[in-house]
This record gives C-alpha cells, sequence and structure tokens, in this order.
C-alpha cells in the first residue's frame, strides 16, 4: 500500500489545525475571529493542492518549503505565493537552512524565488534568487512579506527550505498600500472609481511626499469569471513612474500582470482567466488629478453556448445573472454586444436550450412599474397645470365683479349727487321766489289787464308749456318758471328772463291772430 498519499493527507491537516484556517475543497479561508480578520485578504486565498507546503508551511516552526521538498523534486509549471504576516509593530526577518537548489539561469530566467517587501506581488523587491547558493537574509520594513515561487516546464529540482522570525520595528513607516486595500467579494456586478480614495489618505501622502498605492481586489465565484470595462482613464502624465494602472489576474506576481495603463484610453476592455482581478491605482501625489472609473460583471463560461436556467445568454459565450438584464447597465458589453437592454419586454429563450422560450415576468413587471411612475408624474404634472388654470381664472372672475361693483358704486353715487343737486336747485328756486312752489302762474305780474289780454296770456302759456322740456318757461312781464333743472341752476341765484324776450314771444303769437282780434287800444 501506498503510504505517501496518507502522509501528505495527514501534513494536510496538522498544519490546517496549527494554522487555525478551514480547508474546503483547495480553499484556504481565514477564521472570521482571528487576529488578522480585518486585514487585506492575501494572494494565498486559492491555494492549489500543489502548493500547500510552500503557501501554507508550518506556522509553529515558522517555516516553509518548496513544493516535494526533502522526498522528491519540485514539481513543473507551478506558481506559489506565501505572504507572512506579523503583529503589529514588528517585522519579518527571513532566512535559508539546509540547501538551496533550483535551476540557475542568466536572471533566474526559468526557475526563481522572488522575495518582495509589503504584501503584493508589486510591493518593493527584495531579491530574486536561483541556483545552488542559499540568499542573503531578507528583512521588510513593515508587517508583510510577499514570497513568490515560479518554476518552468522543463528541469526540475530538490528546492529549499526556509525559515523566518519576527523583530520589534524600530523604525515604523506608514504605507498607503496597507491602508488602501478594497476588497470586493461576491458580487455581481459594480464599479470602481480613484475618487472612493479617502481624502486624508491623499493629504497623508502629500504632506509626507509618498505614493499614493491603493489596489481594489475584486473576487467571484470560483467557476466565474470577471469582466471589467474601464469607461474613464484620465492620466495627467505619460510616465509610469508618476501614475499608472495595473491589472493582475489571480494573484499580484510578475507574471500575472495583463494590462498596465500610463496613459489615456478610454476602450480599455478586461476578461480574467481566473475568478480575481486586482486592479492598482500608482499615483505620485504631485500627479493628483489622474483619475479613473470602471465598471465590473461577474459572469460564468457558456457551454456548448447554452447557460442555466438562472442565467441570461449574453451570445459572447457569457452568461451572467438573470437579475442583471435591463437594469441600464451593459452588463453584456458595450453596443453592439449589449443584448441584456434590448428588448427587455419581451420574452427570452432560457433554460439549457436556447429554443424553449418563457415570458419574463419579472422584466414585464418592471417596465408596467416604469409606465405606472411615468404615468403618474404626468398626471400629477396635469393636475397641477389644471388647479392653476382654474385658480387663474377665478381670479380674473373675482377681478371682473369687482370691477363691477365699483362702477356700479359710482355711477349710483353719480345720480345721487345729480338728485341732491337738482333738490338743492329747487330750494333755492323756492327761496328766490318768495316761497312759492313754482307753478304755471307768474311769480311777478304786471297790473290788472283785460279779458282780452287774459286769453292771449293763456294762448301764451299753452305754447310755452307745450315746449317747457327745450327750453325755460316765461310769460309776458314775468320771470322764468322752474319746469326742470337748467344750467342756470348752477348760478347762486335764478337768472330773470329778459324782457326783450318775452315781448318777442307775445308778438310771434299774436301775429298768428285775425286782425279782428285785436283790440284798440291794447298794449300789444
Amino acid at each position: 500500500m501506498d503510504i505517501q498519499p496518507v502522509a501528505l493527507l495527514f501534513q494536510v491537516l496538522v498544519v490546517t489545525a496549527w494554522t487555525k484556517d478551514r480547508l474546503v475543497v483547495g480553499k484556504l479561508y481565514k477564521e472570521p475571529n482571528s487576529a488578522s480578520a480585518d486585514e487585506p485578504i492575501p494572494d494565498t486565498d486559492y491555494i492549489p493542492m500543489s502548493c500547500y507546503n510552500f503557501s501554507i508551511g508550518d506556522k509553529r516552526m515558522q517555516s516553509f518549503s518548496s513544493p516535494g521538498w526533502s522526498n522528491e523534486l519540485y514539481p513543473a509549471k507551478i506558481d506559489c505565493v506565501h505572504i507572512i504576516e506579523a503583529e503589529k509593530g514588528h517585522i519579518v526577518q527571513l532566512d535559508y537552512r539546509q540547501s538551496f537548489n533550483v535551476e540557475q539561469a542568466v536572471d533566474c530566467a526559468y526557475d526563481y524565488l522572488e522575495v518582495r517587501d509589503g504584501y503584493t506581488g508589486y510591493s518593493r523587491l527584495l531579491g530574486k534568487y536561483c541556483g545552488d547558493s542559499p540568499p542573503p537574509v531578507d528583512t521588510s520594513t513593515g508587517r508583510f512579506m510577499w514570497v513568490h515561487f515560479h518554476s518552468d516546464d522543463t528541469i526540475q529540482y530538490k528546492g529549499f527550505h526556509a525559515v523566518y522570525k519576527f523583530l520589534i520595528n524600530r523604525h515604523p513607516k506608514r504605507s498607503t498600500a496597507e491602508d488602501c486595500w478594497n476588497v470586493i467579494d461576491g458580487e455581481l456586478e459594480g464599479e470602481i472609481e480613484s475618487k472612493t480614495v479617502g481624502r486624508k489618505l491623499r493629504e497623508y501622502a502629500f504632506n509626507h511626499s509618498i505614493v499614493l498605492d491603493c489596489a481594489w481586489d475584486i473576487r467571484a465565484k470560483t467557476d466565474h469569471r470577471i469582466h471589467l470595462d474601464f469607461t474613464d482613464i484620465e492620466m495627467t502624465s505619460e510616465n509610469c513612474q508618476h501614475n499608472m494602472i495595473q491589472i493582475y489576474d489571480g494573484n499580484t506576481s510578475g507574471r500575472r500582470l495583463k494590462n498596465q495603463e500610463c496613459s489615456q484610453s478610454r476602450k480599455l476592455v478586461v476578461k480574467s482567466e481566473t475568478n480575481r482581478l486586482l486592479v492598482r491605482f500608482f499615483l505620485w501625489p504631485a500627479i493628483a488629478n489622474s483619475t479613473f472609473k470602471a465598471r465590473f460583471t461577474t459572469y460564468r463560461n457558456a457551454i456548448n453556448g447554452t447557460c442555466a436556467e438562472s442565467e441570461f445568454n449574453c451570445e459572447n459565450n457569457m452568461c451572467i445573472d438573470e437579475s442583471l438584464r435591463c437594469n441600464n447597465k451593459p452588463n453584456c458589453g458595450r453596443p453592439p454586444m449589449n443584448i441584456d437592454e434590448k428588448s427587455c419586454n419581451e420574452p427570452l429563450p432560457i433554460g439549457p436550450s436556447a429554443e424553449a422560450t418563457t415570458p419574463r415576468s419579472e422584466t414585464g413587471l418592471a417596465g408596467s412599474q416604469h409606465m405606472l411612475i411615468i404615468g403618474i408624474a404626468i398626471g400629477g404634472l396635469l393636475l397641477v397645470v389644471i388647479i392653476v388654470i382654474c385658480i387663474l381664472c377665478m381670479q380674473r372672475r373675482r377681478a371682473e365683479q369687482t370691477l363691477r361693483a365699483l362702477e356700479k358704486k359710482k355711477l349710483l353715487g353719480r345720480k345721487q349727487g345729480e338728485m341732491q343737486d337738482l333738490m338743492q336747485c329747487s330750494s333755492q328756486d323756492i327761496e328766490a321766489h318768495g316761497g312759492a312752489t313754482p307753478s304755471m302762474s307768474t311769480v311777478k305780474s304786471e297790473p290788472q289787464m283785460s279779458t282780452r289780454d287774459n286769453s292771449l296770456d293763456a294762448v301764451e302759456r299753452r305754447s310755452i308749456y307745450r315746449d317747457k322740456k327745450q327750453r325755460p318757461m316765461s310769460v309776458p312781464g314775468g320771470r322764468q318758471l322752474l319746469t326742470e333743472r337748467p344750467p342756470q341752476c348752477l348760478d347762486d341765484k335764478p337768472q330773470p328772463l329778459p324782457r326783450s324776450s318775452s315781448l318777442k314771444s307775445s308778438e310771434k303769437l299774436l301775429s298768428g291772430l285775425p286782425s279782428s282780434d285785436v283790440r284798440p287800444g291794447s298794449r300789444y
């Protein structure tokens, strides 16, 4: 019976027990209550089985070794990462014991051990080692040390064994990389942008003249991939030593670098090969205007062109979650690939077969809700317009009624004034005629006349009486009679009619009578 698999399994279980971590299907998860649970998740969140000796190591003995150490050669085509983490206020010192045997090459181009001062693959390089001579002791400036072992597909060697210890940090320095690490785990979609970097952190980097080094660590489900679309990139300088954006796939080792942008590029789209993408934003404080904005979507590769029932087929080998369709975001890609935002109210093919069609009640409901909101908004606007028009009409009607009332009141006042003037005029006429009521008799008569004279006076009075509405009445030898309100009433005293006028009127009347009717010796 081969005891090597059993021994390997026993070793893994012992190491896992010592590290207080849970091992589930090839993944290493930190316990929520561990001391470093609030720290950035390192590159060792996904560990291949062949890397356990290196990536986990023996934390009790504070050591780790290359895969297959002491019993066999290390395997070909591996990339293993180990992050050594000390307590706060301490640094890490790494030493190599026993032997060191890695394939020798110029610049260690084939197999090598890479050590960096930090917890990412782009931290400051401490050394890159190969050959059969033990490397020198490496010491970090902070509480993290990043170690990476790589082998190509040919020629394997025995490997190495390393130990580390923790020392008190007597010259502590703040690193913006540790304070600006953003982990996004398990999200179906989202956005990342440089504006989310805190103002205090920017001010600290500027005041201390240190680089601003931030990262966004996007993690999807194990069988999913990440589609990253940069909608805006603004780089003030084209020098990568001043500002740049780096995108890593899987971990932050140099071999995992997919893209590096140091200038403006508005059409950068990246698809991951693993379930993890890391976006690094590097900026010197003097280049403060460099910014970026990107949108990500997690997806699953289509199998034979089909997707699951709970997924939408983007027809570009991408299967996105059904809830991402018709959300006003092009999750399938930029036009014309944004079919997830087209025909949102039509039935869609779902299920393993693209030929099956089922009405999308959720999309129809969302569309109905949008139409209901639009209808309510339009109805409310119309109601407001109608209310405003009614208020204006009522105000206009009230104004017209008020104007009519004022005009009526003014007319009534004018009539009352005319009546008072007429009454005052009549009173003055009565006083002027000795208190007698004006009548058809004269106010002041001539001496007694004969019967013939009285007949003439009667004829003249009848003629004058018929014409009383046109002019003032008068009789021979008398004064003006008051028949209606004449203009002379405006004077203080009644104006007597000139006698010549009375004589002319009498002569006119007598001219119409026969000559026989005129008595000789009459005054006429």
